[in-house]
């Protein structure tokens, strides 16, 4: 079981940087012109009190310059449950589990039929359970998901922009109305950043600690360029 954590966000425009949440301790950076692009890091587990210790310990290291000429809010919260797939989503959406449909990698949709499932007849009984975790790659026993890469692990970088298609759309819940897999990007409810980027042309990219071992990074199906690890 994993225990509820806080996790601290630390989001820079090139020229300006932020440290996001509820209480505003300096003037909106994002009002300025001249921010042309935007840096989201989530720091798994990172307390506002570790941060304010650690920028009192290393003054000149970067956390303490993003903090020095951006916005310092100093009460945020993961929302609940505070896994780290309902809390990427709450940072990338602005949503809650609530409002984008995920709890937690694992759960149970009873709108849904379940993974496999090839007819759907009308008034079929559904409830199915959702897995959107390594286990639904296409090999969840190599490094690159079953992408066939070679020279592994040297050129992983050459992983695909399209994380989805290294999904098994036999190990995905069916949706009863068009008797089709839902993909992760599909099973979210509400848009990502990644999302409105691109909807106003503008390019946008990814970088995950974990390697292609994750169905749930093809919610960013909006990126624009690699999906890395």
């Amino acid at each position: 079981m994993r225990l509820p954590r806080r996790t601290t966000v630390l989001a820079a425009a090139v020229l300006a940087g932020a440290l996001i949440a509820p209480t505003v301790a300096a003037a909106d950076p994002f009002h300025e012109d001249n921010a042309r692009h935007v840096l989201l890091l989530s720091v798994d587990g990172l307390h506002q009190a570790d941060l304010s210790w650690y920028i009192r310990q290393h003054p000149s290291s970067a956390l303490a310059a993003l903090v020095a000429r951006g916005v310092d809010f100093t009460h945020a919260s993961t929302p609940v449950p505070s896994d780290s797939f309902p809390g990427m989503l709450a940072q990338a959406t602005g949503g809650n589990p609530d409002t984008t449909g995920v709890y937690y990698d694992s759960s149970y949709n009873r709108a849904l039929l379940p993974a496999g499932t090839t007819t759907c007849p009308a008034g079929a009984p559904t409830g199915a359970d959702v897995e959107f975790t390594e286990t639904a790659e296409r090999n969840p026993n190599s490094v690159d998901a079953g992408q066939g890469l070679s020279g592994l692990p040297g050129n992983i970088l050459a992983l695909t922009s399209h994380p989805e298609t290294l999904i098994d759309p036999a190990k995905l819940p069916v949706d009863p109305k068009t008797c089709k897999p839902v993909f992760p990007h599909q099973y979210l409810k509400v848009n990502t950043i990644f999302e409105v980027a691109r909807q106003h042309n503008l390019r946008t990219a990814w970088s995950d600690k974990h390697g292609l071992r994750d169905p749930r990074r093809a919610l960013w199906h909006g990126c624009a360029g690699p999906v890395h690890p």
